[in-house]
């Protein structure tokens, strides 16, 4: 007896009730491609989102870092003149300056022994021989709609110390022997970042002498965020 070979027949694959027949789909319809396209846009939009937000704290956490280390490097070098002085030759003027805001501003006037070329210039007996005078005081730069900078003005020459700083104009700074200073020709040491406006100067004469320096960064979407170093001032020729 010869084996009987059977057929196969795809369709009995197919089992369908009575009265119904196979459709075969060949694509999506315009509804469901408008819902898979509404939740796409909807994904990406969130991705984008938590994206710029990373990006923004990114971008903040990094303006923050580099204000804080250039007002650290800035204060220790004031501090390093202020302490190869004498306390007894500093003066203070404090004063309020309408451009920089209702905070009192400091200025301080000191004498310093460093000539012209940086060598540090000492007498016969062991004491500093003073070469010329520093002043440090706010400013408010008309030219850059007001930002706050902090200006040094050097003047060498033989001065009878201490000196004190008779009056600040909007122009100029004025000492008891006569000096005149044009406020908006001094070296700019904060403020002449984009990203960084010097808003304070604070000086302590009492023991401890203190110094503070006030700056407001300049964060993302115009957000202003003020950040202060303070330090005591230890003079080694006291």
């Amino acid at each position: 007896m010869k084996p009987q070979k059977i057929k196969f027949n795809p369709a009995a694959l197919f089992i369908l009730p009575p009265g119904r027949n196979l459709k075969i789909s060949h694509g999506f319809t315009i509804i469901e491609l408008v819902i898979a396209s509404t939740i796409l846009a909807i994904i990406l939009m969130i991705t984008m989102e938590t994206y710029m937000i990373g990006y923004d704290a990114y971008d903040t956490g990094k303006t923050i870092v580099r204000a804080q280390t250039e007002l650290q490097i800035k204060l220790d070098q004031i501090c390093e003149e202020l302490a190869e002085s004498s306390s007894s030759a500093f003066t203070v003027y404090s004063w309020v300056d309408p451009a920089l805001g209702t905070q009192m501003q400091d200025a301080i006037c000191f004498p310093i022994a460093r000539s012209i070329t940086g060598t540090f210039v000492i007498g016969s007996n062991g004491t500093p021989l003073w070469q010329a005078v520093v002043l440090y005081a706010p400013y408010a730069n008309p030219n850059t709609q007001n930002r706050g900078e902090l200006k040094k003005y050097v003047s060498f020459g033989s001065y009878t110390f201490p000196l004190s700083i008779t009056s600040i104009n909007t122009t100029t700074i004025t000492l008891s022997n006569g000096l005149t200073f044009t406020r908006e020709q001094g070296q700019t040491v904060l403020g002449d970042a984009g990203y960084m406006d010097a808003q304070a100067l604070n000086i302590s004469l009492q023991d401890p002498l203190k110094i503070k320096l006030v700056v407001n960064a300049r964060l993302p979407d115009q957000y202003i965020m003020p950040i202060s170093l303070e330090t005591n001032i230890n003079c080694r020729n006291d």
